[in-house]
């Protein structure tokens, strides 16, 4: 066995995915928000939102920031509860 490169060996049918956020951080010195943006690229339905001056663990931000997340979490819900 040997080193996995984080890619799947068959691509995934993402054809009918439930709708997909992804938040991401805008001073992120772990996650790859290049990556990111690719990944939702590649899934139907998937939106995404850079949270700007935000660094690696979002849920330790200021009340405004967490407030805008959970709103678009709401809306998220939205979604998927509408297209199912």
């Amino acid at each position: 066995q040997g080193a996995h490169d984080g890619r799947l060996e068959q691509p995934l049918d993402l054809r009918h995915a439930d709708p997909v956020h992804m938040v991401m951080a805008e001073v992120d010195s772990f996650v790859d928000n290049t990556a990111i943006s690719k990944a939702c690229d590649d899934i139907p339905n998937c939106t995404r939102k850079l949270m700007p001056g935000t660094g690696h663990c979002l849920f330790q931000e200021s009340d405004v920031v967490l407030d805008e997340m959970f709103d678009d979490l709401g809306r998220l819900v939205e979604r998927v509860v509408s297209s199912g």
